[in-house]
């Protein structure tokens, strides 16, 4: 009879017990948002004066940039990839030479580095043609001086043998050329080994180095170090492609929102700051109104990877803008000129 009545009386007990239990973690949602969104806001706030004040310092740190040459603001418009990688085995002498007799007088060569610390003009996609399934940086030089280029290259026998270039065979390969020839060499390293074997190059070749070649690299605080010492070599900064991430909706908007940040802040800020030349974008986030924001900076806007005869007319006749292309056989004046004659 007893426990009869205080079943009730515990049962509603035990009801406001949950009732506690469910407002206290409501309370500490509550309260986990409050910070949260306080926080958000001071380091909004705290981002906000950071950028002030980068924008202040670096009035007086600027880098001022170089002349751009005239072959990069001139009616050539086309940029040979690794000298031409789809007609030619790629960053070769034959690369050169091959965009020289197509009157291509800029070419974009990797630049890396072994790891005996040799600066070599190699990817990682022409050692994995070879079956060394190894990053440039993994390799040693004596591993790969003997490769042959041309030998996994469809037309390689129409070019006989090609070795793999250090950089001092570059610059010799380059020295006697044409003043309105340029070599861009699009650096993969970033380590402070590299920076170091990088400085040292120029500082041995300085005259012809920022004469003839512009330094092209993904992170503007190495352009920044090496403009600092060279004040008169030209730079090109590479933005990566990040539409192969639109297979993962919610991850590209987020690569988005960031790299549209990313965007804003490198046109604006770092890119008056280092005194870069030229900019490499990807044609599927190229459009004419951010070639005008770039080129209010006083930079040169370069899409790629333009191949296709109709896609280069488009880029000459209508945007107006250079571009990067693997073949050189594809361009409309070579095309057309051949059906004339």
């Amino acid at each position: 009879m007893h426990f009869q009545l205080l079943l009730p009386i515990m049962t509603l007990r035990s009801s406001f017990d949950s009732i506690n239990v469910m407002l206290c973690n409501m309370g500490t949602i509550v309260n986990s948002v409050w910070f949260l969104s306080n926080f958000t806001i001071f380091l909004i706030h705290y981002f906000f004066v950071l950028l002030i004040l980068f924008f202040v310092i670096s009035k007086f740190i600027k880098l001022k940039s170089p002349p751009i040459p005239k072959i990069f603001t001139n009616n050539s418009y086309c940029i040979a990839f690794h000298g031409g990688i789809f007609d030619v085995p790629e960053n070769t002498k034959a690369s050169i030479e091959y965009s020289i007799s197509k009157k291509c007088h800029r070419v974009l060569l990797s630049l890396s580095m072994t790891q005996c610390g040799k600066l070599v003009v190699l990817d990682k996609e022409t050692l994995e043609k070879v079956n060394i399934h190894k990053d440039v940086n993994k390799v040693t030089y004596n591993e790969i001086k003997d490769i042959n280029v041309s030998s996994t290259h469809p037309l390689g026998n129409q070019f006989g043998d090609q070795k793999i270039l250090t950089l001092d065979c570059l610059i010799k390969i380059v020295e006697p050329l044409n003043d309105d020839f340029y070599v861009i060499l699009h650096a993969s390293g970033s380590n402070a080994i590299f920076i170091e074997k990088l400085k040292q190059a120029i500082a041995t070749h300085e005259p012809l180095f920022t004469k003839k070649f512009i330094l092209c690299s993904n992170s503007p605080i190495i352009i920044y170090k090496l403009r600092k010492l060279f004040p008169n070599l030209m730079c090109a900064i590479w933005m990566d492609n990040i539409s192969s991430w639109r297979s993962y909706k919610r991850l590209f908007r987020l690569f988005n929102i960031i790299r549209s940040i990313y965007d804003v802040i490198l046109r604006n800020l770092i890119t008056p700051l280092i005194g870069v030349n030229l900019v490499f974008i990807h044609k599927d986030e190229f459009n004419t109104h951010i070639s005008e924001l770039w080129q209010n900076y006083g930079v040169v806007p370069i899409v790629y990877y333009v191949n296709s005869p109709s896609e280069k007319r488009y880029y000459q006749n209508i945007i107006k803008t250079r571009y990067l292309t693997a073949s050189l056989r594809s361009e409309p004046q070579i095309i057309f000129n051949s059906q004339k004659s």
